[in-house]
């Protein structure tokens, strides 16, 4: 037995409804609609309702990511760039995103950790281990290798940052 339903056999939804459904704003519902164009499929208690296929696809359809700055007025241009610089604080403000100098600060301090253990490895393999001056000398010149590869990692990646 198949129980399954089609968007078809959906019955249309007003503006109300859809805001209640999606738990969206009446008001942001109603202009997203008809910045899609989509014409009511019938009516409902005297309102005009639509098709919850088109209504849904108008919903959530990523008209934001196309969004040419260009073809806004101005009005509509400011507030596109004040709602990219609030998204932009919130992500800071919840740890998502972090400042560029919090970031080079937070990546210099465990580098430098990172490179003080490494440098006392010698003296430690030395004291601990018995090592030769030889064998030191061998761990000197790997630890050299390991700095340089870090100091070149840590660089390219702050130049990332900074771009």
């Amino acid at each position: 037995m198949n129980n399954s339903t089609t968007f078809s056999e959906l019955p249309a939804m007003s503006i109300r409804g859809l805001s209640q459904l999606l738990d969206i704003d009446r008001d942001t519902v109603r202009s997203t609609i008809e910045r899609a164009g989509i014409q009511p499929s019938s009516r409902r208690g005297g309102y005009p309702a639509y098709a919850l296929r088109d209504a849904l696809r108008a919903m959530f359809s990523r008209r934001g990511a196309d969004l040419d700055p260009a073809t806004l007025s101005p009005a509509d241009r400011k507030n596109l760039a004040d709602a990219k610089l609030k998204e932009q604080q919130l992500h800071i403000r919840t740890g998502e995103y972090m400042l560029r100098d919090a970031y080079k600060n937070a990546t210099a301090t465990a580098y430098a950790t990172c490179a003080q253990a490494i440098l006392s490895l010698p003296d430690n393999l030395e004291r601990k281990c018995g090592l030769s001056s030889d064998q030191v000398e061998t761990v000197e010149n790997i630890v050299t290798n390991i700095l340089d590869t870090l100091y070149s990692d840590m660089k390219r990646a702050h130049e990332t940052a900074t771009e």
